[in-house]
C-alpha cells in the first residue's frame, strides 16, 4: 500500500448546517453514511455466486431448511435433497440470490460505517468547486505525523468496474466482511481526487473529535465573500494552538490555482 501523506485535505463549503464550523471551532469531523455520497454508485461491489464453492453455501442452507421441515429424512436423503435445490439454485436463481446476497451485505455494512473523506490535493479546481461551494468555501489541511484516526486512512482505488466477491468466501471469511474493501473502490472518472478514507465501523456515521493539534492550515477560496472570511478567521480564533492561514489565488493565464501564505496572521 502506497504511504500515508503527511498532509490530508478537506475542501468545504461554509455551510447552514455548522460542519464547517464544529470542525475549526471543536475539533469535530463528521464521518458520512456512504448513501448520502452525491456518487451512487460509491462502495457498490458485485458477488459472484457461480462455482462449486458457492454452490455448496447454497445446499448447507438448503440442508439446514429441509432438515428443519422434513426431521424425518435420513442423513443420506437430506444431503442429496440439499444438494438438488443448491444446484438448482446456481441454475435457475442466481441472479435472485445474488441480489438478495448484495442487498443483506450492504445492509449490515454500508449501513453501518462512518466514511470520512480526504485527498492529498489542495489545488484542485474541480474540487474547490464541488466541495467547497463554487471556491466560495476553504480547504483544510490535517497533519498525519501525531496519533489519530488519519493515520488509519486507506487510499481509493479507481476502476471501471464493481469489485466482486465470491459468496463462499463472503460467508465464511469475517476478516472479508469487516476489511469492507468495496468501500475504497471508485469509478476512475473520480480519480484526479486522489481521495483517501478512514473507516469508522464502531461508532458509524456522525461527529469525532481529532486532536487539536492535527489541524494544520486552513486555505480561503478565491472568491470566499469578506463575511465568510471573517467568520471563519473567528472560528479560527476559537481553538488552541497554531493554525497556519493561506488564500488560493487564480494564476494569470493558467487554469491553475496558488496557494499562498497570508503573512502575520495567528490564532495562537
Amino acid at each position: 500500500m502506497k504511504p500515508t501523506p503527511a498532509r490530508f485535505y478537506k475542501y468545504r463549503r461554509i455551510d447552514k448546517d455548522g460542519h464547517t464550523k464544529a470542525i475549526l471551532a471543536r475539533n469535530e469531523l463528521f464521518f458520512a453514511a456512504p448513501g448520502s455520497f452525491n456518487d451512487p454508485f460509491d462502495s457498490a461491489f458485485n458477488v459472484a455466486v457461480e462455482g462449486r464453492d458457492n454452490q455448496m453455501v447454497f445446499e448447507s442452507m438448503a440442508f439446514q431448511e429441509i432438515k428443519r421441515k422434513r426431521p424425518d429424512l435420513s442423513m443420506r436423503d437430506l444431503f442429496e435433497a440439499a444438494q438438488q435445490v443448491g444446484a438448482a439454485i446456481v441454475e435457475r436463481k442466481s441472479e435472485e440470490f445474488r441480489a438478495v446476497t448484495i442487498e443483506k451485505l450492504a445492509r449490515d455494512t454500508n449501513d453501518k460505517v462512518g466514511i470520512l473523506s480526504l485527498s492529498e490535493k489542495n489545488d484542485d479546481i474541480l474540487m474547490w468547486s464541488h466541495y467547497a461551494n463554487c471556491h466560495k468555501g476553504i480547504c483544510l489541511e490535517f497533519s498525519t505525523l501525531q496519533p489519530s484516526f488519519f493515520q488509519s486512512a486507506q487510499p481509493v482505488n479507481y476502476g471501471d468496474e464493481f469489485p466482486t466477491f465470491n459468496l463462499h468466501d463472503i460467508v465464511v471469511d469475517e476478516d472479508l466482511r469487516k476489511a469492507a474493501t468495496w468501500m475504497l473502490m471508485k469509478a476512475s472518472q473520480w480519480q484526479y481526487e486522489k481521495e483517501w478514507r478512514v473507516l469508522e465501523f464502531g461508532d458509524g456515521p456522525g461527529p469525532k473529535p481529532f486532536p487539536p493539534g492535527v489541524l494544520s492550515g486552513v486555505i480561503l477560496g478565491c472568491r470566499i465573500p469578506t463575511d465568510d472570511r471573517e467568520r471563519v478567521l473567528s472560528w479560527i480564533l476559537l481553538r488552541g494552538g497554531h493554525v497556519a492561514l493561506y488564500q488560493a489565488k487564480k494564476m494569470p493565464g493558467q487554469f491553475r490555482l496558488s496557494i499562498e501564505a497570508i503573512p502575520g496572521v495567528r490564532n495562537a
